[in-house]
């Protein structure tokens, strides 16, 4: 009997130092993700839960602390969502975007960066690039550049699609495509980008800066 009570007392003075809570200090008090980390500490991920699958985590908005300690060590806005998820004792972190990176244009959740926080981690740390190529062929490429500088030369014409065309252009450069990288790099000036465009295009140069290793020659 006694042997059973100190099983049960140690089974529970495992989860009590693996399930550590949020720090005051932390924007949000729900915790999304606790793991441990080679035994000894452990990490919380504390902030907005879109959906739970088991232990992994889709959410929004939240901060990373190691378990009892209030210094924060990863924080992301709402700008995109991330899948938290326990990896070997450390926890993974992937920030995931919305973009037409999929076939003929396609709007497709894709990677943009990786962060896999353990014992070795600190605070400001560069993320693993993840961002990858998009899917449109070069005719289709090719076309819209058409289409896109024929817009652009059409003070008259209609903006009123210019969040999918800021997502096109986008992918267009990411597949590298040289005058697609030129005209997005001066998307800015040259659309004279406002509102969600605007909002958009920004969005795309930090996922740009993230989630690749070099620059669009």
């Amino acid at each position: 009997m006694r042997g059973a009570f100190l099983f049960v007392a140690l089974i529970a003075a495992i989860e009590g130092r693996a399930a550590c809570r949020c720090p005051t200090l932390a924007t949000s008090s729900h915790v999304l993700v606790t793991t441990p980390a080679h035994g000894r500490e452990g990490f919380v991920a504390c902030g907005y839960e879109d959906s739970r699958r088991r232990n992994v985590v889709r959410a929004s908005e939240f901060q990373v602390f190691r378990c009892e300690r209030p210094e924060v060590l990863l924080a992301l806005s709402a700008t995109h969502s991330a899948i938290l998820e326990p990896a070997a004792g450390a926890l993974r972190v992937t920030e995931i975007a919305h973009w037409p990176f999929g076939s003929h244009w396609k709007w497709v959740e894709v990677p943009v960066a990786e962060w896999l926080i353990d014992s070795r981690f600190v605070s400001g740390q560069v993320p693993q690039p993840r961002l990858s190529k998009p899917r449109a062929t070069q005719s289709e490429v090719r076309e819209f550049l058409r289409q896109y500088r024929a817009w652009l030369a059409n003070p008259k014409g209609d903006y009123a699609n210019g969040e999918e065309t800021v997502g096109r252009l986008f992918a267009a450069a990411m597949t590298d495509d040289p005058e697609a990288g030129r005209l997005w790099r001066s998307m800015q000036s040259d659309a004279g980008l406002d509102g969600a465009a605007a909002e958009d295009y920004a969005t795309a140069q930090y996922d740009y800066t993230i989630g690749r290793k070099s620059p669009t020659k």
